[in-house]
């Protein structure tokens, strides 16, 4: 058994984060650590339930120097065997502190899919231009979730040591609840925090113009996520300059995702940036849910040929697409239940949590 010691930047809302907790509660063959730069974020619960091992730290500019001495030492007395570090805040510095114990195992774990001045601040940029050059000689390999990912950065001079290791889903909790759905009506789903990445002018702009020009308008809305609720005052005000108040319905940041892939005909994402492996998507797909997408990191290749890709902004595209899936949900049921349970197999194929951990085991084993 081995000790594997991950160093991720906090433990808020995102696939990473999620990733992480996953991995280190279901992978028993070592023994897992985390340290965040910051703090517990939205798992706190969870971590106490499972009991993982984590240890804060809040890093801030005020308490820089002390607290990575802090992290040093921590990382010193538990002599961990591998330290894996996520996204790019944490490959610089627990890379670096990595390597200055001398840690036999050294993995970065890369999780974007796009790196641009307009969406990406000059901080994280200038993390990314540094990590670039000492992707040479501190990792001893780079993990990636994602193929667009890797060929993003392999453009940006990493070292070409990367190692795919796409995100896992539990097929087991994430299934078809048989879960009973007005069948005049499409609803529609949107998994995602309130972030500019997630581009919710593009999918309200889209679903208003469903109402007002294609004259469709039989659809409702659930949507879920950190801040996707009544007291995020931009997000309503977006809601009613789209007149869809009566549509949309926010439920803010819950646990249960596979109630809520269950309660949605077709699930939605319209990220502009950013996403690489989008864990929305392989979640419901294996609850039998198909998903519309934009053509956004590895979205294309989790759908496959059962749900739908839209080009960035593509508003025709957007609603004759989702005219096409309503009349397949009532007038063509044997094609659309084929395609749901399509979208299942091919989660089960190829975007399983058994096979993720599986691969993970083989980079510690070996």
């Amino acid at each position: 058994m081995k000790k594997i010691l991950h160093i991720i930047s906090g433990l808020d809302s995102g696939g990473a984060e999620k990733i992480l907790i996953d991995l280190v509660s279901e992978e028993n063959l070592n023994k897992h650590y985390i340290v965040s730069l910051k703090d517990k974020g939205i798992y706190k619960k969870k971590i106490l339930r499972k009991n993982i091992n984590v240890k804060c730290f809040n890093v801030n500019k005020f308490n820089f120097l002390i607290k990575i001495i802090m992290i040093i030492i921590y990382i010193g007395r538990i002599k961990p065997n591998i330290v894996l570090t996520w996204m790019y805040h944490a490959d610089l510095i627990g890379g670096i502190i990595a390597k200055f114990l001398s840690v036999e195992k050294i993995y970065w774990n890369i999780r974007n899919s796009t790196l641009d001045k307009k969406n990406t601040n000059w901080i994280t940029l200038t993390i990314v231009n540094i990590c670039s050059k000492l992707s040479n000689f501190i990792p001893d390999r780079i993990i990636s979730c994602s193929e667009e990912a890797i060929n993003v950065h392999l453009k940006l001079n990493y070292k070409n040591n990367f190692y795919l290791i796409n995100n896992g889903v539990d097929t087991e909790k994430f299934k078809n609840l048989e879960f009973k759905i007005n069948n005049n009506f499409l609803t529609l789903g949107y998994a995602g925090r309130w972030h500019h990445q997630k581009n919710y002018e593009f999918f309200f702009e889209c679903l208003s113009e469903l109402k007002e020009n294609y004259k469709f308008r039989k659809f409702k809305v659930l949507m879920v996520g950190n801040q996707i609720n009544n007291k995020n005052v931009d997000l309503i005000n977006l809601i009613k300059k789209n007149n869809l108040s009566e549509e949309i319905q926010l439920l803010d940041e819950i646990e249960d995702m596979p109630k809520f892939y269950n309660r949605v005909d077709l699930n939605i994402l319209t990220s502009s940036h950013g996403e690489a492996f989008p864990n929305v998507i392989a979640e419901s797909m294996s609850c039998e849910t198909p998903c519309l997408s934009t053509d956004i990191g590895d979205a294309k290749k989790i759908i496959g040929n059962y749900g739908w890709i839209v080009s960035q902004n593509n508003k025709e595209m957007f609603c004759n697409f989702i005219l096409e899936i309503f009349n397949y949900k009532l007038n063509l049921s044997e094609k659309w239940n084929h395609i749901k349970l399509n979208c299942r197999s091919r989660v089960i194929q190829n975007f399983s949590q058994v096979e993720m951990i599986k691969k993970y085991n083989n980079l510690f084993r070996n």
